[in-house]
């Protein structure tokens, strides 16, 4: 199976960097990645460190970090079938569990991008966190309780969402163990989650909440999560008129709720789904590389809940042709998305006059749009081009392939080419100037 996936996966190896990598492909010391105030949203040693140690490698080229994006999603896929095989003692559940979360759809953000990296790593530490944490509550050997802090602590330096993992834990405990040392067995990550809470406010601009989520805004990512996660066929979701998307939802979570109620593991899996979607839904928008994280205990109680036979085989056979699917076309878009992001680059390089300003007007931020965006490029240009003096104006109205940047009347570009190199975007995002 794994064979088959890296196949699959194989032509994202061509792709060049994309959007953000260009900002976490900066760091060139290890004091860079150890600065607290780094004026980014999150902040990720972890994940940076592993960027800075491919670049002291391999340097700046593409296949190798594309490679190993596709080589972490392939461990994790191994991770989900043992945590899978783990809780429910079952080859079968274990083998269906990873051989769907291998094709999910949403997992084009961590596969075909270098800065899904952050969110794909973590599910790595975070699933050898959990399963470390079962082996020592089943044996009572210390030394599983020591990986658990170790790998609790990678998992949380390399995104933040890994703050769920005691919490997950705890529940686990409750639903699984009689003994009564929760306490002293969680006080160390409560107490480093509290620690690195309290730097990060001291020294950092780092924040977990990447914009301030309104209440309209959490419910429709709640309702939106769940769809996609439970009935992952993205084409049919979206096409949906928008008054059934919490109808059905409501329907969704109480079928989910009573299939769970009367099972320990049943109830466990559905609580840290809900976890799980309650966190991102708070700090962000619904994102391809969350559902990624969130997908692994969903797809478990999907298969508990649906149990196997031939009816259900055939359900999860569909998840796989419609992840597969949507995956073959956002290759598309994320190629062309490489190809604009690299073309546009060697342009403004070759055609830009040093030590002036770059005016870049109706820069493009994605290919495709909402919500399964392909980015061309939303920060990093400035690491990209090696030039701080950028600045950025769109003369179109705003769409869904235009950044929001401030609008300017057209006749003024020529005051803009006076003072400095002006590049305009068509509506196929190539240069025309």
């Amino acid at each position: 199976m794994l064979s088959s996936v890296f196949l699959f996966f194989a032509s994202t190896l061509n792709y060049y960097f994309i959007s953000d990598d260009f900002v976490y492909t900066r760091f060139n010391s290890i004091s860079e990645l150890l600065n607290l105030n780094q004026g980014e949203y999150h902040y990720n040693p972890v994940f940076w460190g592993l960027l800075f140690a491919v670049k002291q490698i391999f340097g700046l080229i593409p296949l190798s970090y594309h490679f190993l994006t596709v080589v972490i999603h392939l461990v994790n896929i191994l991770l989900v079938y043992f945590l899978a095989k783990n809780l429910t003692k079952n080859n079968k559940i274990a083998f269906l569990s990873s051989l769907v979360f291998s094709f999910y759809f949403a997992n084009y953000e961590v596969v075909f991008w270098i800065t899904g990296i952050s969110t794909s790593l973590m599910v790595t530490f975070y699933i050898l966190g959990l399963l470390s944490f079962i082996k020592y509550i089943k044996h009572k050997q210390y030394l599983f309780y020591v990986l658990f802090l170790i790998f609790f602590i990678l998992s949380i330096l390399t995104h933040e969402y890994a703050i769920t993992l005691p919490i997950i834990c705890f529940i686990y405990y409750f639903q699984f163990s009689k003994s009564k040392e929760i306490l002293k067995v969680l006080a160390f990550p409560v107490l480093f989650i509290l620690i690195v809470t309290i730097l990060k406010s001291l020294y950092s601009n780092a924040s977990l909440f990447i914009s301030l989520p309104t209440i309209g805004r959490f419910f429709i990512s709640v309702i939106k999560s769940y769809l996609y996660l439970f009935m992952p066929f993205p084409y049919f979701i979206d096409s949906l008129p928008k008054f059934l998307l919490p109808i059905l939802f409501i329907f969704l979570f109480l079928f989910l709720l009573i299939k769970s109620l009367k099972n320990k593991l049943k109830i466990f899996l559905f609580l840290w789904t809900f976890i799980d979607v309650f966190l991102f839904s708070a700090t962000s928008a619904t994102q391809a590389r969350y559902l990624y994280f969130s997908f692994i205990p969903a797809v478990i109680l999907l298969i508990l809940i649906l149990n196997i036979n031939s009816r259900k085989i055939l359900y999860m056979f569909l998840i796989v042709i419609a992840g597969i699917s949507f995956m073959q076309k956002q290759k598309i878009y994320w190629t062309q998305s490489s190809e604009i992001t690299k073309n546009t680059l060697e342009y403004i390089k070759n055609n830009a006059e040093d030590n002036k300003p770059l005016y870049l007007v109706n820069f493009p931020d994605s290919v495709n749009g909402p919500p399964w965006n392909a980015y061309v490029f939303r920060r990093g240009l400035n690491y990209a081009l090696g030039n701080t003096n950028i600045f950025f104006y769109r003369t179109i109205p705003l769409d869904e392939k235009v950044r929001e940047d401030e609008h300017i009347e057209p006749e003024k570009l020529i005051e803009l080419k006076e003072k400095g190199n002006v590049f305009i975007f068509d509506s196929n995002l190539l240069i025309v100037n």
